[in-house]
């Protein structure tokens, strides 16, 4: 591709992306505060594909997909995740050649859920009544595809990676009941990065939100900031009629804070 092409395209992107009303680094800005929208609870659908040599034979190039738990720990865009290789879909993805696999993420489906570009001036999260209601439901609303690769993380309590791990539980507390080590859980499990190398948003409907791809050193840089250059809160959806995450996982009475200490050995097999 040649540097003048090369230019055509980034023009022709940039053209798109102001017909519908957003620029690139809205696009960029908006996608990656979806990662910690508290009404998704942190959950993504991670897809792998069976290998070439999978017994029995009809599986081969079949894609395989399930929801996992992400926490967005990484100041340019990459997910840490918890594998449990028990999972045919991890064991896809892990034992891979590059081990490459895809994340799903999408705005909440429910209708009574607005969309945060699309709530009424001055109401807080009400639906703006100047807009038609057949726009409330999920096509209305942004979901990002990842595509990238696994890479294994080695924790110790002294590096980095037990400050991510850290991090993970504060988004899923009930996570610290099978992180790796923990007494509680009956399976093996590691820490992951999922490394993005690209990233395609389908922004709602093509009238009003850009439907493309990503520029990769936007999505890295922007850091989850919306308009306001706050950064986006990262805590459990509350509204009327639905009990908090801290709630949800208080067991016998006790503080939701009080989760098993983690730990970060690798637990015998």
């Amino acid at each position: 591709m040649t540097p003048r092409t090369i230019l055509a395209s980034v023009l022709l992107l940039a053209s798109m992306a102001w017909a519908w009303g957003e620029t690139p680094i809205q696009v960029a800005r908006r996608a990656r505060s979806l990662l910690s929208s508290p009404s998704i609870y942190g959950v993504a659908i991670l897809s792998s594909t069976y290998h070439d040599d999978y017994e029995p034979a009809w599986l081969r190039g079949m894609v395989s997909s399930g929801a996992e738990y992400f926490a967005p720990c990484y100041d340019n865009g990459d997910l840490l995740m918890l594998a449990l290789p028990v999972s045919q879909n991890w064991r896809n993805a892990l034992t891979s050649k590059g081990k490459n696999a895809t994340l799903s993420i999408t705005s909440n489906a429910d209708p009574s859920v607005p969309d945060p570009r699309f709530h009424k001036p001055g109401h807080g999260a009400s639906w703006d009544p100047e807009r038609p209601a057949w726009r409330r439901g999920m096509p209305g609303k942004q979901r990002l595809t990842l595509y990238g690769h696994i890479e294994v993380l080695t924790v110790k309590e002294d590096d980095e990676t037990s400050e991510l791990a850290k991090c993970f539980v504060e988004h899923h507390k009930d996570a610290s009941h099978w992180t790796p080590g923990s007494s509680d859980s009956p399976h093996f499990a590691e820490w992951t990065r999922f490394n993005v190398d690209g990233v395609y948003r389908v922004g709602g409907f093509g009238d009003e939100s850009s439907i493309g791809w990503i520029d990769l050193d936007d999505w890295r840089r922007e850091g989850g900031h919306p308009e306001d250059e706050q950064r986006a809160p990262v805590q459990p959806l509350s509204r009327p009629g639905s009990a908090s995450v801290e709630t949800l996982f208080t067991e016998n009475g006790e503080s939701a804070a009080n989760t098993p200490p983690l730990r970060f050995q690798r637990p015998s097999l």
